[in-house]
């Protein structure tokens, strides 16, 4: 099972819990205190995000459990880059190429033309997104798949 170290660790213990849950609140502290939130109800079923779009990260529910969380390594329209990108991981560099990802964390699980996964356990996962480039782009941690 792949091991990663970094404070990647603190949203990952997140994710699968209840919104309020005081994991969720460690993750939350990371990128600040400014937020925006949307929510939205889809046929009985609530979806909310909360938008730290400054520091380049989004948190999001789905009938208030932490399913995803979205870190932009380069900024966008909507989000800057994510502000502690030297933190979140111990072993792999903010910009991190493919090819970097794969030779710090192995033979990924799943590899497509534009990103690659990593399954943590049973439950949880972690998917690196690039850009045309071959730069890392998006990393998302998602609970389920």
């Amino acid at each position: 099972m792949l091991m990663l170290s970094g404070e990647v660790n603190i949203y990952l213990n997140s994710l699968g819990t209840i919104e309020g849950n005081e994991k969720i609140l460690d993750a939350m502290v990371l990128p600040g205190p400014r937020f925006s939130m949307e929510t939205m109800e889809i046929e009985g079923i609530e979806y909310s995000s909360y938008q730290f779009s400054e520091h380049g990260v989004e948190f999001s529910f789905t009938d208030k459990v932490l399913e995803a969380i979205f870190i932009f390594m380069v900024a966008n329209e909507d989000y800057d880059k994510y502000v502690l990108g030297d933190r979140l991981f111990d072993n792999i560099e903010r910009f991190s190429t493919r090819a970097e990802v794969v030779e710090s964390l192995g033979m990924p699980n799943v590899e497509k033309e534009k990103f690659i996964k990593y399954y943590l356990d049973k439950n949880k996962y972690i998917h690196f997104e690039f850009n045309s480039s071959e730069i890392l782009n998006l990393i998302t941690l998602g609970w389920r798949d």
